[in-house]
């Protein structure tokens, strides 16, 4: 924190204070008032985020998926160890710094944990849910997703459900793990692509683009199927 002058005072309640003999409306309590000012200091990370390097062509450097991806695991685990859930991870909130080092960020929508989910309304609305994805890629086109629309796609099924309070617990970031560790995996060459192959990722079964096989990348696709349900 920094105290201000009376430099800092708003021109305003200045011209007040000269048109009252040098006081403001409340009298000497304007006096005494000090202005504070809080600075946040924050990491410059000059690699941007995790959706520019899968952007760039991540998924063409298979070392540097596999270790990007750990980092991100044991970022996940020690903010679960924290008792917290993000509740809103997904590619631009996974910061990497001039290391090329992962950083967890945008806490906006945490929150603590101790709750444990029955999860039998969930798949109430599955469904309609995913027709509503489906959808959005006749809207897009080949535009990139942001805000809300992109963490649709990424959010836990339990999460994205109107209408209904659900106990849930940090499963759902697992969740949306799945999701990132595929997106890092595997190229998508349109938003309309993305949009599409991610909604039917997202389907209770798990549809996986017919490309994908688990002859020829077993460990991902087990990943993905382990965590993306």
């Amino acid at each position: 924190f920094e105290r201000g002058d009376s430099g800092d005072v708003p021109e305003a309640d200045q011209e007040s204070r000269r048109n009252n003999g040098g006081q403001g409306g409340r009298g000497n309590e304007d006096e005494a008032r000090e202005i504070q000012f809080m600075y946040i200091q924050m990491e410059f990370c000059e690699k941007s985020t995790l959706r520019t390097a899968i952007d760039g062509g991540l998924c063409a450097d298979e070392q540097r998926v596999w270790r990007l991806f750990r980092e991100v695991v044991e970022g996940l685990a020690h903010i679960h160890q924290q008792g917290m859930i993000h509740r809103d991870l997904k590619p631009v909130n996974i910061f990497l710094d001039s290391n090329d080092h992962v950083k967890i960020g945008d806490f906006g929508l945490a929150t603590t944990s101790n709750l444990h989910r029955p999860m039998e309304q969930a798949g109430l609305l599955t469904e309609r849910r995913l027709a509503e994805l489906r959808s959005l890629s006749h809207e897009i086109g080949d535009s990139s997703l942001t805000g809300q629309v992109g963490t649709a796609l990424y959010v836990a099924p339990e999460l994205n459900i109107p209408g209904f309070k659900l106990i849930y617990n940090q499963k759902v970031d697992i969740y949306s793990l799945g999701i990132i560790f595929f997106e890092m995996c595997f190229p998508l060459e349109t938003g309309m692509e993305r949009v599409k192959v991610l909604a039917n990722l997202r389907h209770p079964d798990i549809i996986l683009p017919p490309t994908l096989t688990e002859h020829d990348t077993p460990k991902q696709v087990h990943i993905i199927r382990s965590v993306a349900v």
